[in-house]
């Protein structure tokens, strides 16, 4: 047990190298940076650029990964994680809070910072007292019957416009300071103040639009660039949230200069940063070098799939177009499963079935678990006909993938039909040593039986219709590669995985769920 990988469910997300930010860059957002730098190069003027993004497009990785690399580059940057501070009710002292810690207390700065830091304090208290909230929404004033009969004292109106003029002192003040400061730190490095707000759309809605508030009428600085990471659709709907129906383009371009708007990643490169990320390689690896010491022939035979394992996974994902959000769960179910079971060698694509089938076909999935399935219906929802044609019937992937999804949907009510399967697929290539050519009658068994799916109807037609040698021999191909695999799966008694073993694999990813979220 002391050897034991533990995956970890949702692991960290690693810190960007501090000599080499992009050597783990397995999103390939490094062009995305380059981009980014030659807009802010140069710049003196006051400027806001939003960096949108939906989920799964590699925002925050990019965003600290480019701070570090601007760094290297004698650039000034401070990060700020909006969502970490939105409990407070400014964000006027988050932002202070930042420049705070991440700015020089000696030098030039000795006599700035206190100064920015005591007139942030006045506007916070200023507005803390006089911005209140309406069904937790900002009005401008906070219309109670005491409010309303004090507001018409003189002492309360002179009181009020005393603290009145002392927001504006201090507004004045702080801004006064800020561009001292800009401008001491463009003299120190000849670029301007990177200030990177990111998870802006993930805070609470209100906190979010006073933070856009805040940078556009107090940060509106010479030589300071405001660089927001949001996933805009849902930074969208917080608005409308508070504001109601408006035109949330037009609010925004209020606070925001442009937009750099990143590219989507291929769902082959998240695929596979997750797969790294999972470290389900390193636990697959761990599987077979206690198979190499301790297994028997029939494992050992299964443990000569795993080095397709993972394109074959992703085939699946493919196949029924997962959307990144997906894709993730996907794997995270994958996690649970592989450490949930504690017996006899298992197949992972036989694993991976269950999860795409988890996902993608829940009533399904919840009428195998209620012994209410054929195998034909769970096999024609993970392989459809769409899915061949002549160009990949001789696909291994594919021909692993189905004979796995009949590994899972394999019930003891089932057992003759399945087993009759095989053997007429095997008695093929008896009539093929026999005659060059087969026909519809060589066929018939496999198509008269009962769990023959839609996939395996699919490849007879191709075989029959064809009038391409290199076509049939693909066909016949490919119900070998099944023929194969079947038997290592080893559908007798001595099966290595039992279907009761397996159901209760079945079982237990069942009670896992995730929150239904839209896909940005």
């Amino acid at each position: 047990m002391e050897n034991k990988v533990f995956l970890q469910l949702n692991p960290d997300e690693p810190e960007p190298n501090p000599d080499k930010p992009w050597a783990d860059d397995a999103l390939q957002r490094e062009e995305c940076a380059k981009r980014l730098t030659q807009i802010i190069e140069g710049q003196t003027g006051p400027l806001t650029i939003s960096v949108n993004g939906s989920w799964g497009t590699g925002k925050t990785f990019l965003l600290k990964r480019w701070k570090t690399q601007l760094e290297l580059d004698k650039y000034k940057v401070i990060y700020f994680n909006a969502w970490e501070d939105d409990f407070l009710k400014d964000p006027l002292l988050s932002i202070i809070g930042q420049l705070f810690n991440e700015i020089p207390k000696d030098g030039v700065f000795k006599n700035i910072i206190p100064v920015i830091k005591e007139n942030a304090i006045q506007i916070a208290k200023f507005t803390a007292n006089h911005i209140p909230y309406i069904k937790n929404y900002p009005v401008i004033i906070k219309l109670t019957p005491d409010w309303i009969k004090n507001i018409f004292k003189p002492s309360a109106q002179k009181e009020l416009f005393n603290e009145y003029e002392i927001l504006c002192k201090s507004k004045a003040e702080l801004t006064k300071s800020l561009e001292k400061l800009a401008n001491n730190i463009q003299e120190k490095t000849e670029k301007p103040l990177i200030f990177i707000v990111d998870e802006l759309d993930r805070c609470r809605p209100t906190f979010a639009i006073e933070t856009l508030e805040r940078i556009k009428h107090l940060f509106h600085i010479k030589n300071m660039i405001f660089v927001l990471g949001i996933a805009k659709e849902s930074l969208e709907k917080s608005i409308r949230s508070v504001y109601g129906c408006i035109n949330t383009f037009d609010y925004l371009h209020r606070f925001i200069d442009f937009e750099f708007n990143l590219p989507m990643i291929e769902n082959k490169v998240f695929f596979n940063a997750l797969w790294k990320r999972f470290q389900i390689q390193e636990f697959i690896d761990k599987e077979l070098l206690e198979i190499k010491k301790y297994g028997n022939e029939r494992e050992k035979k299964y443990a000569s799939n795993i080095e397709h394992f993972q394109l074959r996974c992703y085939t699946l994902l493919k196949w029924h177009e997962f959307t990144l959000r997906e894709i993730e769960q996907c794997m995270k179910l994958y996690t649970i499963a592989l450490q949930s079971y504690d017996g006899s060698y298992i197949e992972p694509i036989v694993i991976i079935i269950l999860v795409v089938s988890k996902i993608k076909f829940p009533k399904l999935y919840t009428k195998y678990l209620k012994n209410e399935t054929t195998p034909t219906e769970i096999i024609n929802a993970l392989i459809s006909r769409s899915k061949v044609d002549e160009q990949n019937v001789g696909d291994e992937n594919s021909a692993c993938i189905f004979t796995a999804t009949i590994y899972w949907s394999f019930e003891h009510r089932y057992q003759q039909d399945i087993l009759k399967l095989f053997n007429s697929i095997e008695k093929l290539f008896l009539y093929r040593e026999q005659e060059q050519y087969l026909n519809t009658e060589h066929f018939s068994d496999i198509l008269q039986n009962p769990i023959t799916s839609d996939f395996i109807k699919k490849l007879c037609e191709i075989y029959l219709n064809s009038n391409d040698d290199a076509n049939r021999l693909a066909i016949l191909g490919s119900f070998n590669k099944l023929h194969e695999i079947w038997n290592n799966y080893d559908h007798r008694d001595e099966r290595p995985l039992t279907i009761e073993h397996f159901f209760d694999i079945a079982k237990k990813i069942d009670l896992i769920s995730f929150n239904k979220i839209s896909n940005q």
